[in-house]
């Protein structure tokens, strides 16, 4: 999977109101996504 630079990055904010609630859950489950990612890491590499 290529990488993008975190500047060249472009996010579109034209969601439909009748998404915020997704929107929500998804940011609500960032968290265990992202302990997902990390977990066997050593704690230096965090």
């Amino acid at each position: 999977m290529a990488k993008w630079l975190w500047i060249d990055r472009k996010f579109n904010f034209d969601f439909p109101p009748s998404k915020l609630l997704d929107l929500l859950e998804r940011l609500r489950g960032t968290p265990a996504r992202i302990e997902e990612m990390v977990k066997g890491l050593d704690s230096d590499t965090r």
